[in-house]
């Protein structure tokens, strides 16, 4: 049983090649299809010439290198001894009782028509070969007792007299031969150029579709992720979302160039192969389709076997990237609490796991590997002696055996690539789940009551035209709310935040104030009751219209790489540094601002590092101040500032709160003394309201609170 770290796991995902997920994936592909069906043909062109080549070698050595022709004495025969030979035809020689048959009409008799003429003595089962006629190498044949047939223009002599002639002489008397094979070796070298343009054309139009799809996919992935709810991000490592719109994304790029097209080619080089062993020799051609059916129970138990373990490994090696997240985020914290041999122990727990599950896939294909590669042996000998037998008997050439054992090379040679192209597919597929995964999840436009009714429009847009839309009274009726099952964090809720005044809200940690603000947000909707701004139920507004009239300042402050001021105008439409300039003079802190560096032009780093806790609070504080909010949530807005710095912030939010309800969250009472109106949140529940002074007379929760904070 494996340990769980409270990472999330990438789980048991589909099938290794879901039609499902490739039709999903085929809307991507689809606007570039011309260039998808463009490296599909040439991709099938590339294998044609492939497969091309040994038929080339076998034509070269059975035409030119092995021509042989066979005696048949039809003395005697009449015509009724040559229908035997059928529509066959024979050569001439100047001997009226011979004429010769050629080899490969010879081997393409009926093997019993054959061996009956062979037996009654019609075919002499001699092979002879045609030279130049040469009065010299001819006296050197009679000279050696040897047989030969003189023809038009060249001579049969016993194929095993070639060893009498010498070599350079030889060449000279075969050089219709050797011009014959000079022309096949002209042909071949054509058709691998040839060759070569198709595979580099292929490759540029399967790269340039993969990677255009690519492209389309991690923006729509990224953009689908920006409208995510926030529930699944704060469930959510961010290491195995950077993992999905990285390596995820990447592995399908492996798919297009390995997998998809090349699929239509292996395809095509097995089923052309088989049919160009069949026409060759048929009975040999059995053989192997013989073993066939061995190859695919392999090819099924490599299969399944290296499914597992490989869906294994990738879930292990989603809670290395999670820890690896989570322990580079909060390194600091490690190190100050002294727990580096902890989190490292839980590291080499999981990457032993790793290490196992690795082990298990290298045992699988370490059997499958050999176990494939023995099987191509034993076809090649198998064929190697059936062959064998054939050429002897005459039933085959020696150009067709030595294309055989070409054509078996190449057959294996897909099915010897299953098990790296099977790990391609599987982490393709398993990308393509993942990301599909996420691209499901509904957005925050998506959920019940966002998409608003036409009589909802039409009552936002009367609200919005009288100019009163978000300066009412917003009202929590009976609100219920969890994050997760039931475990209630606010309970049966009513609380009215009065319109145009200033409200705060203390409790202890975990009494739901941020709760409070998030619901308002629409972060997060409610299980239960009804949130209402104006009378206008929260579900029913737009959320880009919300989002823009409720600003947000919270204690944990994002900041994004960029200049200061296109992070104070974050979000803000025509953005422009003397706008940023008015709305820090308005604030009253532009001199405090402006000592960094390069003042407004100063560039943020990543996560606005060499910023410090209080320079970050202004700036979110700037930033909500500039789109001008209706109302303004500050959700312990200045926990992190030093006294000089609250108390500038102070000053500002006198000036700037007015004409807009603002809702303050606070644990530090003293900054809420001068608030409108006071809640004290316990346990989900409003256990007191009312002003400072009321609440310090009723001496419940807040005076207990008040009093501590102040040292009584």
């Amino acid at each position: 049983m494996q340990a769980d770290f409270g990472y999330y796991e990438e789980g048991h995902l589909g099938k290794p090649y879901d039609v499902r997920l490739l039709k999903r994936l085929y809307r991507f592909i689809r606007p570039y299809r011309k260039w998808f069906v463009l490296s599909i043909l040439l991709a099938l062109l590339t294998a044609a010439v492939d497969l091309s080549f040994p038929y080339l070698v076998k034509e070269a050595i059975d035409r030119y290198i092995v021509h042989v022709s066979y005696p048949v004495h039809v003395k005697g025969q009449g015509s009724d001894g040559l229908k035997a030979f059928g529509a066959i035809p024979l050569e001439t020689t100047q001997d009226p009782a011979v004429r010769m048959i050629g080899g490969k009409r010879f081997k393409g008799m009926d093997p019993r028509a054959r061996r009956r003429l062979i037996r009654s003595g019609v075919i002499e089962d001699v092979p002879f070969v045609g030279i130049r006629r040469d009065t010299g190498v001819l006296r050197l044949l009679k000279d050696r007792g040897e047989v030969f047939y003189e023809a038009k223009g060249e001579v049969y002599i016993p194929y095993r007299a070639l060893k009498w002639i010498p070599p350079g002489k030889l060449v000279h008397l075969r050089a219709s031969n050797l011009h014959g094979v000079a022309l096949i070796a002209l042909v071949y070298l054509a058709l691998l150029l040839m060759g070569f343009v198709f595979q580099f054309f292929q490759v540029v139009a399967l790269e340039t579709m993969g990677q255009r799809v690519m492209q389309d996919l991690r923006v729509a992935l990224y953009r689908h992720i920006l409208h995510l709810r926030i529930s699944f991000f704060d469930r959510t490592p961010v290491g195995r979302l950077v993992t999905r719109a990285t390596n995820d994304i990447e592995n399908l790029h492996d798919l297009f160039t390995a997998i998809l097209v090349n699929q239509f080619k292996d395809l095509f080089i097995l089923l052309g192969i088989l049919g160009i062993l069949f026409k060759i020799q048929f009975r040999l051609a059995l053989y192997i389709v013989a073993l066939l059916p061995v190859v695919i129970l392999v090819s099924f138990l490599f299969s399944r076997w290296a499914r597992d373990v490989f869906r294994d490994i990738r879930t292990l090696i989603g809670r290395i990237n999670a820890m690896l997240q989570e322990t580079l985020s909060g390194i600091r914290i490690i190190q100050i609490f002294r727990q580096e041999s902890r989190f490292n122990k839980r590291f080499e727990e999981i990457n032993h796991q790793t290490y196992l599950a690795n082990i298990r896939q290298i045992k699988i294909f370490a059997f499958f590997m050999p176990l494939i590669e023995m099987i191509a042996s034993f076809a090649m000998a198998l064929i190697l002696w059936r062959g064998g037998v054939g050429i002897m008997s005459g039933a085959l050439s020696l150009g067709a055996l030595v294309a055989f054992l070409s054509y078996i090379r190449m057959f294996f040679r897909p099915i010897r690539d299953i098990s790296e192209k099977y790990n391609i597919m599987q982490s393709a597929m398993a990308s393509t789940e993942r990301i599909f995964q996420i691209m499901d999840l509904p957005k925050e436009s998506e959920r019940g009551g966002e998409a608003v009714p036409s009589e909802g429009r039409d009552a936002v847009a009367s609200l919005e035209n009288q100019g009163d839309f978000f300066e009412k009274d917003i009202v929590f009726s009976n609100v219920w709310f969890a994050y997760e099952d039931e475990k209630w964090v606010l309970k049966d809720l009513n609380v009215t935040f009065p319109a145009m005044k200033t409200s705060a809200i203390i409790g202890a940690t975990g009494a739901g104030k941020t709760s409070m603000m998030v619901l308002l947000e629409r972060f997060y909707v409610p299980q239960k009751g009804r949130i209402t701004i104006g009378g206008v139920d929260l579900s029913r507004i737009p959320l880009d219209l919300l989002r823009q009239n409720v600003g947000l300042v919270q204690q944990e402050v994002q900041l994004f790489s960029g200049t200061l001021w296109e992070n104070i105008l974050l979000g803000i439409s025509d953005p422009t540094r003397e706008r940023a300039r008015d709305v820090l003079e308005r604030l009253g802190i532009s001199a405090l601002l402006e000592r960094l560096p390069d003042g407004l032009d100063t560039r943020l780093q990543e996560e606005g590092r060499g910023i410090s806790s209080g320079e970050r609070q202004l700036i979110s504080l700037a930033r909500a101040f500039a789109r001008d909010p209706r109302i303004l949530i500050l959700d312990e807005a200045t926990a992190s500032m030093d006294p000089f710095t609250e108390q500038l912030i102070q000053k500002a939010l006198h000036v700037l709160l007015r004409g807009r309800t603002v809702i303050v969250i606070a644990h530090r009472l003293s900054t809420i003394r001068q608030a409108d109106h006071i809640l004290v949140l316990d346990d989900g529940r409003i256990t007191e309201s009312g002003t400072h002074d009321l609440l310090m007379r009723r001496e419940g929760l807040y005076y207990f609170y008040y009093k501590t904070q102040n040292g009584d």
